[in-house]
């Protein structure tokens, strides 16, 4: 017997059409958003494979390059070697700034908070890029607000990334004055303003550049290099750290960035100085814009400030001046600053403003006729101590770098690298600073070594390349690990030494039992920063060294 189907009435086939035909509508987009997510992941890990294969003979050039510049070379060695790593070191910032792309596409931002300290990081980053300022006949300062932590919880790896695109960005289109970095604090954010006296940006394109690929000025014709994502990507931090971007500018009229980056705990800084009230200062400088920097943090300070361009003036404004008058003189004036020690009207007292080839000669010359010098770009903190009388030999604090290297010289250092242009790079520098260093080439090599080590002389630090035959990094660290937990052994510190900058692989050093990662091309500073991280390590783990 046939069983027949009751015949629907029209109006229900129509409901049981649509439901039909919605869900192919859901499966289809469910198909299409799986595959599309399997085509984002896909190119995320091109890009990351293809990154660590361009960083790896990266390092070696860069690294070479470097290790070549302290050899003893002629002036035309120098200038090769001196092109080579600026080319190198432009190609590696591209690199890097197309993975950071990548990772926000793909969703795989990170921020690793933890307390740092405010003031050196932007000092650090200003004085990272002078170079590039003075080359140009241009300034770059910064000015700290008084009321500006000491020290707060945020990702300083990323704020510096900020910071480093913003100011390099701002050096790169400004050709004449200079590039005025200022930060303050207020409602729980650092407030950072890059203010420069560029071409500025017509308010068409102020919101196109920070779209990726896009500078103010496109085109083959463009008179600047660059593939316009370090405003994009700067932007992408600042949003995924909750905080913001302005830009105000005008055609002809220069450019101003305000950041808002928020931060946590932040830990007010102590006043190292009180008013300078009994002072009158007279600034003598051919640019403005350090200067102004300059006569806005004494003029805070409670002090009488006024700042001339021409020598005549800032000779009779001393003269005039109610009291004794400091007079700060920029070695970029005709004739430079030395002329004034054989002035006979020269002022009782004054402070040279040099760049650093200049201290064994104009700034030796100064503090051997008994007056001072600072060094461009100044620090507000020794500008405050130069200023209040304080000898600079007192002052000035060594270098963190310097600090850092004589604390950790003389290690025993396992290096585990199969490339041999990297291992001879890593080996060289490591000699450099003082350090005792065995290599092997794979990783089951480094676990035998760390192990062997063990009954004589324990290896102060392991470096572990990643990507080695016959065992990889991750599993020649977690082998040590077991090695140790089995053994009741305290573990060696390990790093691990990688051009693979994936967030993933980064997590797998970690789980195998790293202390911390570091990213080729390895550097000195780098290398001793961490070092001197694990050396004050605490109960906050590893994660303190990542």
């Amino acid at each position: 017997m046939t069983r027949v189907s009751p015949k629907l009435p029209p109006w229900k086939r129509l409901l049981r059409q649509l439901g039909a035909g919605r869900a192919r509508d859901v499966d289809g987009l469910r198909r299409a958003r799986a595959e599309a997510e399997r085509a984002n992941r896909a190119k995320s890990r091109f890009l990351a494979m293809t990154s660590h294969e361009i960083r790896t003979p990266l390092n070696g050039i860069v690294g070479m390059g470097k290790l070549l510049a302290d050899t003893e070379l002629t002036p035309e060695q120098q200038n090769y070697v001196d092109a080579i790593t600026v080319s190198s070191e432009a190609l590696l910032t591209l690199v890097n700034d197309l993975m950071d792309f990548a990772r926000f596409e793909a969703g795989d931002m990170e921020l690793h908070p933890q307390r740092s300290a405010i003031a050196p990081l932007v000092g650090g980053v200003v004085e990272m890029l002078c170079e590039r300022a003075y080359a140009k006949g241009i300034d770059l300062g910064y000015g700290l607000a008084a009321d500006l932590p000491a020290s707060a919880v945020f990702d300083p790896g990323r704020l510096r990334q900020v910071l480093t695109n913003i100011i390099g960005n701002a050096v790169k289109f400004t050709d004449k004055g200079g590039v005025a970095v200022t930060v303050g604090y207020a409602d729980n954010a650092l407030v950072i303003r890059v203010r420069d006296t560029g071409p500025g940006i017509a308010a068409a394109d102020q919101e196109r550049i920070f779209g990726e690929f896009e500078q103010a000025a496109n085109g083959i014709d463009r008179s600047h290099e660059g593939i316009g994502l370090g405003l994009a990507i700067a932007r992408g931090i600042v949003i995924a750290a909750g905080g913001t971007i302005d830009l105000e500018s005008e055609v002809g009229a220069g450019t101003s960035f305000t950041i808002r980056f928020p931060v946590e705990g932040a830990q007010a800084a102590r006043a190292s100085h009180g008013a300078l009230t009994a002072e009158r200062f007279v600034i003598l400088s051919p640019n403005g814009v350090e200067a102004e920097l300059l006569r806005s943090a004494l003029a805070e300070a409670g002090t009488a400030v006024a700042v001339h361009a021409d020598k005549a003036e800032a000779i009779a404004a001393c003269r005039d001046a109610t009291g004794e008058a400091t007079l700060m003189i920029d070695n970029r004036i005709a004739d430079g600053a030395g002329t004034f020690l054989h002035d006979a009207e020269r002022p009782a007292r004054m402070i040279a403003l040099i760049e650093a080839r200049d201290r064994g000669s104009v700034g030796a010359a100064f503090k051997d006729a008994g007056h001072a010098f600072l060094t461009r770009p100044i620090r507000p903190a020794t500008l405050m101590r130069i200023v209040a009388g304080d000898d600079e030999a007192r002052a000035a604090s060594p270098a963190a770098g310097a600090v850092a290297r004589e604390a950790v010289a003389g290690l025993k250092v396992l290096v585990a690298e199969d490339n041999p242009v990297n291992a001879l790079l890593a080996v060289r520098m490591l000699e450099k600073l003082g350090h005792r260093v065995t290599h092997v080439e794979t990783g089951a090599a480094a676990v035998d070594a760390v192990r062997d080590s063990r009954a004589v002389a324990p290896f102060d630090i392991v470096l572990m390349d990643l990507h080695m035959p016959v065992m990889d990094g991750v599993e020649a660290i977690s082998a040590v690990r077991r090695h140790e937990d089995e053994a009741g052994l305290d573990p060696v510190p390990i790093l691990a030494l990688t051009a693979d900058v994936l967030p993933e692989t980064r997590l797998a050093v970690v789980n195998a039992g790293a202390d911390g990662v570091l990213t080729k091309p390895l550097s000195p500073e780098e290398f001793n920063a961490r070092i001197a991280r694990l050396n004050g390590k605490t109960s906050e783990g590893c994660s303190s060294v990542i």
